[in-house]
C-alpha cells in the first residue's frame, strides 16, 4: 500500500507493507509461538519464565504479550508471597524482585536491607580503622598545610573494591592513597627546590618504612614479597613530582607532551594500582609483577584520565594556594591562537581517548586477573565524581552518605 502527503513546501510518500506478506506473517506465527511458551512456563519453571520475560523487554517487544506477562508475573506474585512456594537461587530471586517492582508490585526487600546493614557496618569498622592508623601516624598536626580527609580517601577504596569481604584489602589500600594526596600537598605548597631535593630523599626513606608493614602483611598472606615493586613505585612518584617542581621553579613548562608523560606518573595512580595488584593477590607471579612495574597500558590509561580530568580545572576542593601546572596550560602556550575552550575540547577528546584504550584492555585477554581488572575500570569510573567539586549534584549524595558511615565517629573534615 502506498501513500503521499503534501502540505505547503513538504511532501513525503510511503509503502507500507501488507499484513498478509511472507515477512508479516511470519512475524506473526513467531509472536504467537513465543505466547505459548510463556502460557505453558507459568505453572512450571518460574527462573525461564522471568528469564524469558526480562529477554522481551530488553529486546522492546514486550509489548505483544501483556496479557501473558501479566498473567505470569501475577502468578510469581502469588507463589511468592505463599510460604511454601519453590525457592529460586540467588540470579532469580534478584530478577523476580525487579520484574514484580517494576510492574508495581509489592515485594519485600527484606534481605537487600539486612545486607544493606552489614555492609554499612564493615564500612564502619574500616573507617573506625582508618581514622586511628591517620591519627597515630601525626601528619595531620606536622603537616598543617596539608589535607586531613582520611575518610573521602577511603572512599576511593570502597568505590573500587566493593566486594564486603576485601575489608583488610580496603583499609591496607587507602594508606597509600592518603600518602599520595600528602606528598601532593607538600610539592605543591611548601618549600624551595633545595628543600623539596632534600625532601624526595627523607620521604623516600619514609614511605619505603611504611611499605614494610603493608609487604608483610602481602607475603604472610599470598607468598610473595613485593616491597621492591611498591618501593620502586613510590620512587618514581616523587621523581615526577620533582622534576615538575623543576618546570615551575625554572618558569618553563615543557611541551604537553612531555608534561602529560610526567603527569600519568605524578598522578600517583601507578602506586595505588600497584599496591591494589599485591593486595588481592591473584595472579602473582615473576610475569605479571615485571608487567606491573612497568606501567602496563591498563594503568597508563587510567591514570591519564585523572591527570586530564584533574587538569580541567574541576578539582576545586584543595582550596590551596600553590601554583599547579596543568596540561591545559602547556598546550596552550605551545598553541597560543587557540582559545581556552577548543583547548578543553581536546582535552576532553584525550580523555575519550584514554577511556577508548581502557576499554580495550578490560575487554582483551590480560595476565592480570578480572578483580583487578574490574577495579582498574572502577578507578576511572570514579575520577568525575572525585574532581568534579563544582555544582554536580551528586557531590552532595556522597556527602551525605559519608556522613551517615562516620555518624558515630568524631566530626571530620569533607
Amino acid at each position: 500500500m502506498a501513500f503521499s502527503i503534501n502540505h505547503g513546501n513538504f511532501s513525503a510518500s510511503f509503502h507500507l507493507p501488507s499484513l498478509e506478506n511472507e515477512p508479516c506473517l511470519r512475524h506473526g506465527k513467531m509472536v504467537k509461538e513465543a505466547g505459548c511458551i510463556l502460557s505453558n512456563t507459568a505453572g512450571k519453571d518460574a527462573l525461564e519464565g522471568l528469564v524469558l520475560i526480562d529477554t522481551l523487554q530488553r529486546l522492546g517487544i514486550d509489548y505483544h504479550f501483556r496479557e501473558e506477562i501479566e498473567a505470569f508475573l501475577n502468578t510469581q506474585y502469588v507463589n511468592f508471597s505463599s510460604p511454601n512456594h519453590l525457592p529460586l537461587d540467588v540470579f532469580g530471586v534478584a530478577l523476580r524482585f525487579r520484574l514484580l517492582r517494576q510492574e508495581g508490585y509489592s515485594v519485600s526487600q527484606e534481605l537487600a536491607n539486612i545486607d544493606c546493614e552489614i555492609v554499612r557496618s564493615i564500612h564502619q569498622k574500616e573507617i573506625l580503622q582508618i581514622s586511628n592508623w591517620w591519627k597515630d601516624l601525626g601528619l595531620a598536626k606536622e603537616l598543617k598545610f596539608a589535607r586531613d580527609q582520611p575518610l573521602k580517601w577511603h572512599m576511593w577504596s570502597m568505590s573500587v573494591l566493593i566486594d564486603p569481604s576485601l575489608s583488610e584489602q580496603r583499609v591496607e589500600l587507602t594508606k597509600p592513597i592518603s600518602l599520595v594526596y600528602i606528598i601532593d600537598d607538600i610539592f605543591d605548597l611548601y618549600g624551595t627546590l633545595n628543600d623539596l631535593s632534600i625532601f624526595t630523599g627523607a620521604v623516600n626513606e619514609l614511605f619505603f618504612d611504611i611499605t614494610e608493614s603493608i609487604s608483610a602483611k602481602i607475603f604472610e598472606k599470598h607468598g610473595w614479597n613485593p616491597i621492591e615493586s611498591l618501593q620502586k613505585s613510590w620512587k618514581r612518584l616523587c621523581d615526577a613530582f620533582l622534576e615538575e617542581a623543576k618546570w615551575f621553579a625554572s618558569g618553563k613548562l615543557p611541551k604537553p607532551e612531555e608534561y602529560l608523560r610526567n603527569g600519568i606518573v605524578s598522578s600517583g595512580v601507578h602506586v595505588v594500582l600497584v599496591h591494589m595488584f599485591f593486595l588481592l593477590g591473584q595472579g602473582i607471579n615473576k610475569e605479571t609483577v615485571d608487567f606491573v612495574d612497568g606501567f602496563p597500558p591498563i594503568i597508563s590509561s587510567t591514570a591519564t584520565i585523572l591527570r586530564l580530568w584533574d587538569d580541567l580545572g574541576t578539582a576545586q576542593d584543595e582550596n590551596q594556594d600553590g601554583h599547579d601546572g596543568s596540561y591545559l596550560e602547556c598546550s596552550m602556550r605551545e598553541h597560543p591562537n587557540v582559545t581556552v575552550e577548543r583547548a578543553r575540547e581536546h582535552v576532553r577528546q584525550l580523555i575519550s581517548d584514554a577511556w577508548k584504550k581502557l576499554n580495550r584492555e578490560c575487554l582483551s585477554r590480560s595476565p592480570f586477573s578480572p578483580s583487578f581488572t574490574k577495579a582498574c575500570l572502577n578507578v576511572a569510573r570514579m575520577i568525575p565524581l572525585m574532581y568534579s567539586y563544582d555544582d554536580n549534584p551528586s557531590l552532595a549524595s556522597l556527602k551525605e552518605h559519608m556522613r551517615s558511615l562516620a555518624a558515630h565517629l568524631e566530626s571530620k573534615p569533607f
